[in-house]
């Protein structure tokens, strides 16, 4: 029985030595999430997305949802829009090239934070 105790006592240390270990990583992963969000507030504020930056992907028919718009990106900040109504505004090119296609799967993976970028304090 003793022996038994000592092996309870035993694993009880090791997962309070795990849970404090884990509680310490999730502190380090929302300090890292932090610093993120403030340097992709930077990089959007400085990025005058250049037009050889811009990718854009066309309109997609959902027959279950609505109809997805165009949308382009900023590959370099990660700012996105969407093209319908008004157009683009904060992506509008000013070159007389198109803007090159690429798929919507492969256009997300390059967006960062909202639309306008996270907010500025």
């Amino acid at each position: 029985m003793n022996l038994n105790h000592q092996s309870n006592q035993h694993l009880s240390t090791t997962i309070h030595d795990m849970r404090n270990e884990l509680e310490g990583l999730d502190n380090e992963i929302k300090e890292l999430k932090e610093k993120q969000r403030l340097l992709i507030i930077r990089l959007k504020k400085e990025c005058y997305h250049p037009h050889d930056s811009l990718r854009e992907c066309a309109y997609e028919k959902n027959f279950f949802v609505s109809t997805f718009p165009p949308m382009r990106v900023c590959m370099i900040c990660g700012t996105w829009e969407e093209g319908w109504g008004c157009g683009y505004k904060a992506l509008k090119s000013n070159s007389e090239n198109s803007v090159p296609m690429i798929p919507r799967d492969e256009l997300y993976r390059f967006r960062r934070g909202d639309q306008k970028g996270p907010d500025v304090d």
